[in-house]
């Protein structure tokens, strides 16, 4: 790769970068606020109902893009009839999906002990239909690394949804609420991408393209069932063997713990990807990104997550009451998990890269087999010791996923910890002062928290200064260096205009 090659991609992945994590405070921000008011409003019964309505979406539209998005992706030259054979192929199993939820609605409400989950599902299966017609639109943002529009578009769609769910909760829509703003986000999103998108179908439906689509995204499909599976199995075993109320309380924690860890693993995901396809035959520079991407997002992931822990209990009651109380212990065991979300991801991402969907898939089925023994120790030990053993199940991943990275890029899985080990080390010590001060402060909890995150960011800026940091000046180098182009390009703009 040529410097002037070099440093397109290095402005295109710092401008995909910013966007994504704009994109990502619109969706998480306005949901995250609106979420506090509506927390306050709902019972923790109403939350738990509509996290078993998320899981079933979920795995339904894991079905529904089929690995085709990352297929498109990896894809050097894509044709009008590759994407419109995505599009036809999403939209013809999302429809076929919508069907059988409509049919085994009253079994899925007799297995949760809950007779309002049948109508739920019926009406808001037909997101599943809404978002399938929006696929290759956002897949083609995506492989073109532009996320300016899909900020703009996730910043409306989640502030008219947010802003009408909340609208109801008032005016005693309940449950419902939460389950519209469900369905209009997903309106909202698919008629603004396909409002905003320069791609129109040209409805063919060839056979080349989707046997290449499936020989490449079936592996990612098969990987991508296992982990939601999995993944649902917690909400499942807290739902069927506990309660609702218990599940609603398990939520929460949940919600609020992936709003950092998620929401970076997502950005990281979108942007690595692209990037890493476009420089996937030049091994030497795929690591050297594939470092960069790495310590600069366990840096992020680590501050954030440990921060989180320390301040769970201020977080929690300060922001969405007492009742929620319960919560406070599952977000803590659900931070030391999240935390090493970017980790995977990115390493995971490098196989994908390769063209090893299929190696992906084995690692997937060998993690998702030693998660077996931690979803029945929450059935018979309870769910705060299924929580210490997704923590376990988290660092042996990092093993397993980081293991192949050293046969393909020469990265080894020692080498990638001592490389975030500086940022572990600066995110632990300042949990330990956060969890210090808060043990003698005379403050109420509202005050902590403000004086807790004012006091973990001073530190860390602080220690990252003297220190000089490499992930930190990186991070701050590259936001300056953004901050700068917007300035030369405003100005280039106010020159000619």
């Amino acid at each position: 790769m040529n410097d002037a090659s070099a440093t397109k991609l290095k402005l295109k992945t710092t401008v995909g970068l910013m966007w994504s994590l704009l994109d990502a405070f619109a969706v998480y921000g306005f949901s995250f606020i609106f979420s506090i008011f509506l927390a306050r409003i709902l019972t923790p019964s109403d939350f738990g109902t509509v996290s078993i309505l998320v899981i079933i979406i979920g795995f339904s539209q894991t079905f529904v893009n089929s690995g085709f998005s990352q297929a498109l992706i990896r894809k050097r030259r894509c044709t009008d009839k590759d994407y419109s054979t995505a599009l036809l192929f999403n939209v013809s199993v999302s429809i076929i999906i919508v069907m059988i939820l409509f049919f085994s609605a009253e079994v899925l409400s007799t297995l949760f002990n809950s007779p309002q989950i049948a109508p739920i599902i019926k009406y808001a299966s037909i997101i599943i239909v809404i978002d399938a017609m929006s696929i290759v639109q956002r897949t083609i943002l995506i492989r073109n690394i532009n996320f300016k529009k899909q900020t703009v578009i996730s910043g409306i769609s989640s502030l008219c949804a947010g802003g009408s769910a909340l609208y109801l909760a008032v005016h005693g829509y309940g449950i419902w609420s939460l389950v519209l703003n469900m369905l209009i986000r997903s309106c909202l999103n698919t008629v603004l991408l396909w409002s905003f998108s320069d791609w129109a179908p040209v409805w063919k439906f060839s056979k080349s393209s989707l046997n290449y689509l499936w020989g490449y995204g079936s592996k990612l499909l098969f990987s991508g069932l296992l982990t939601k599976i999995f993944d649902s199995g917690y909400y499942l075993v807290v739902g069927a063997y506990f309660s609702l109320v218990e599940l609603g309380y398990y939520n929460r924690a949940d919600k609020y713990q992936k709003l950092p860890s998620q929401n970076l693993n997502n950005i990281i995901q979108r942007v690595s990807f692209p990037v890493f396809s476009s420089v996937s035959e030049n091994k030497t520079e795929l690591k050297r990104i594939c470092r960069r991407f790495l310590t600069s997002s366990m840096f992020i992931s680590f501050i954030v997550m440990f921060g989180l822990f320390a301040s769970a209990d201020s977080f929690i009651i300060s922001l969405i009451g007492e009742k929620w109380e319960p919560s406070v212990i599952y977000l803590k065991l659900l931070c030391l998990a999240g935390m090493l979300y970017p980790f995977h991801s990115i390493n995971l991402n490098v196989l994908n890269v390769l063209g090893r969907s299929d190696l992906f898939l084995k690692l997937e089925i060998l993690k998702k087999i030693l998660l077996i023994p931690i979803l029945f120790a929450g059935v018979f030990f309870g769910i705060k010791t299924m929580n210490y053993l997704m923590i376990v199940n988290s660092v042996i991943a990092v093993f397993i996923n980081s293991f192949w990275a050293r046969e393909f890029i020469n990265y080894s899985s020692l080498e990638q910890i001592k490389d975030i080990l500086p940022s572990f080390i600066l995110a632990l010590t300042m949990c330990l002062i956060l969890l210090l001060f808060k043990q003698f402060s005379p403050f109420n909890n509202s005050t902590n928290l403000i004086i807790q995150i004012i006091a973990g960011a001073g530190y860390v800026l602080i220690v990252s200064e003297i220190f000089k940091l490499k992930d930190y000046i990186f991070i701050k180098n590259t936001v300056s260096q953004y901050l700068f182009e917007i300035k030369q390009r405003n100005a280039t703009v106010g020159v000619n205009g």
